[in-house]
């Protein structure tokens, strides 16, 4: 009994070291191959979006950045009407099945967006693949099933990883093979394509320009679903996401062989001399941190049938502390569900409002509500930020843009998948366990904010000098791959904190619903920022200044600045709302 210890909110044997859960790493490598899926089919259209609106017969560029983003936003838009019925899915049917299906589906979707041949007919197909799409919200509620508290923060990390990785190389390649037997109206010479400079091997080629940019999502997601299918094993963990807490895994084995340890009482059997029977574990209905744990034998330490005595390990408090709780919890009871480091104090007030197990519980949860604007929020800016960078790379020095060529901006994706191979996979992990998931966050989204607000230097600088130009560029792609994958893998680590254990398919199907909404409404506002950009700088700076306090504030700020003042106050907000949401959520939800 002396080996008992209390840590969070878990009783284990003490042990000097601290064992983390090891993770079923081909079973998260699995969830992820379907995640790429989805996000390859979602962003690869972020670097040719422009061309292929201005090859459809959008010639202006304010009207080809409008339908550009109109094109991305239509896949996010019709998610959202699918998404919380994905999540019910994988809670009723599994979700193996589900993300198996969903993620096939898709890539041929995919595919089939680069032979069309206009604009009202790419939005059809990217409405449909949106539909059938409930990936994104599958993987999140699986990575929870397999992860616990000791290692959930490497788990989700991942997911971080996997967005920004295939929100970088799905563009830079899709960008490679665009227009392979040349056309390309940026380009320095339009009639040699980058993959058949020489000699196009097909008329074909030339008819559907895009069709390789979007075919190859389907070559790659063949390989990933297979892997998918081979590795995809969610339905088999039994522990259903929840957290251990506990310092050896060895002991923790013996020591619970009924399930996850949390606040316990333990039975030895005891025969003769020794100990004949091994330790059993179960719930009490509390037990307050510090409290001292004595053997309590049941009537007087007589003999049980075949000679046996059974002992439990009870609690034993001052009585000055257990009038303290009961005051505490009577504030409780006024202030409403309350949460605390390593799960969440809970009011039941009889009419089952409060019981973690109620279907609809958690709607009424105000912390899940606050993950909820959490994830939406950042989904939503650090979206706009995706969409807007290339379209603005885009779009002519004229007006305000970079002038650069669809090989350009595929450079640009390069650094940044370059930098989050480097640095993401581990980031994430060493900055949640050593300053928390919140904490890492708020300060990602800061970050963000100052790296967005510098963007418009790059244009200045060509002025002086394209080589400092690309400098700066790949100075803002080095610090948004490193800062991305804390914020996507973050606000998705939070959501599953927050949310029970038995309805995370729901919780997260609900959150969604709203994420896909954001990321419908992104590229609109991204496309309507660059646009906006555009025609301010027709209208203020190529026009002669007739006194309106318009061509004032032009000459103060350029338009060039405004999409990116108004991104970086969007993450400097976020880092506001995520620095108020409870330290509770650095740790999964006990119950």
């Amino acid at each position: 009994m002396a080996g008992l210890k209390r840590v969070g909110s878990s009783l284990s044997l003490a042990s000097p070291h601290k064992v983390v859960t090891p993770l079923d790493w081909p079973c998260v490598l699995a969830i992820q191959c379907t995640s790429m899926i989805s996000i390859l089919s979602t962003t690869y259209v972020f670097s040719t979006a422009v061309f292929m609106v201005r090859a459809w017969g959008a010639t202006d560029e304010a009207k080809a950045a409008a339908h550009a983003g109109l094109m991305i936003a239509a896949k996010p838009a019709f998610s959202a009407i699918s998404s919380y019925w994905w999540g019910s899915a994988g809670d009723r049917l599994g979700f193996r099945g589900t993300l198996l299906a969903s993620s096939a589906v898709t890539a041929w979707l995919t595919a089939s967006l680069g032979l069309v041949t206009s604009f009202p007919a790419a939005i059809f197909v990217r409405a449909l693949s949106g539909l059938f799409d409930g990936v994104m919200t599958l993987t999140r509620s699986s990575m929870a099933k397999i992860s616990d508290k000791t290692n959930s923060a490497k788990a989700f990390s991942t997911f971080g990883v996997t967005y920004g990785l295939g929100s970088t190389v799905g563009p830079t390649l899709s960008a490679v093979l665009a227009y392979p037997c040349g056309a390309d109206p940026n380009a320095r010479d339009p009639s040699k394509g980058l993959v058949f400079p020489t000699r196009c091997p097909s008329r074909f080629m030339r008819e559907y320009p895009f069709a390789l940019s979007s075919g190859w999502v389907l070559a790659a997601a063949a390989f990933l679903w297979a892997y998918a299918y081979a590795f995809l094993r969610v339905d088999r963990h039994a522990g259903g996401g929840e957290p251990l807490g506990v310092e050896d895994a060895d002991v923790e084995k013996a020591s619970y062989p009924g399930g996850t340890p949390g606040d316990v009482e333990m039975t030895p059997t005891r025969g003769g001399d020794g100990v004949r029977g091994g330790v059993s574990v179960g719930r009490t209905e509390r037990d307050g941190d510090g409290e001292t744990l004595l053997p309590e034998r049941d009537g007087g330490g007589a003999e049980a049938s075949g000679g046996e005595s059974v002992a439990r390990v009870r609690s034993v408090r001052p009585k000055v502390e257990e009038e303290e709780e009961e005051e505490e919890e009577e504030e409780e009871e006024e202030a409403g569900p309350t949460p605390v480091r390593g799960g969440y104090a809970r009011v039941y007030d009889g009419d089952g409002a409060g019981d973690a197990s109620s279907a609809s519980s958690w709607r009424r949860d105000p912390v899940i509500r606050r993950a909820v604007i959490n994830q939406v929020g950042c989904t939503f800016v650090v979206i706009v930020g995706a969409e807007a960078t290339p379209i603005w790379m885009a779009t002519s020095r004229t007006y305000g843009g970079l002038g650069f060529t669809s090989v350009d901006i595929g450079a640009f994706g390069s650094v940044m998948g370059v930098t989050i191979l480097v640095f993401a996979a581990t980031l994430f992990a060493f900055l949640a366990d050593r300053f928390g998931v919140t904490r890492s966050v708020m300060w990602a989204c800061a970050a963000n904010g100052f790296i967005f607000a510098a963007h418009p230097l790059a244009y200045f600088a060509q002025e002086r000098s394209h080589a400092l130009t690309w400098f700066l560029v790949s100075v803002f792609a080095v610090g948004r791959g490193c800062m991305g994958p804390v914020v996507m893998g973050g606000v998705s680590l939070i959501l599953n904190n927050s949310a029970p254990r038995r309805q995370l398919g729901k919780v997260n199907g609900f959150a969604g619903t709203f994420s896909n909404l954001a990321r419908a409404g992104a590229p609109i506002v991204g496309g309507a920022l660059i646009a906006g950009m555009v025609h301010a700088t027709r209208e203020t700076v190529h026009k002669e200044d007739d006194g309106g306090v318009e061509f004032d504030i032009a000459r103060t700020l350029p338009p060039t600045w405004w999409p990116f003042v108004v991104i970086a106050a969007g993450f400097f907000v976020l880092a506001w709302q995520t620095s108020s949401l409870p330290r509770s959520l650095d740790s999964p939800r006990t119950s």
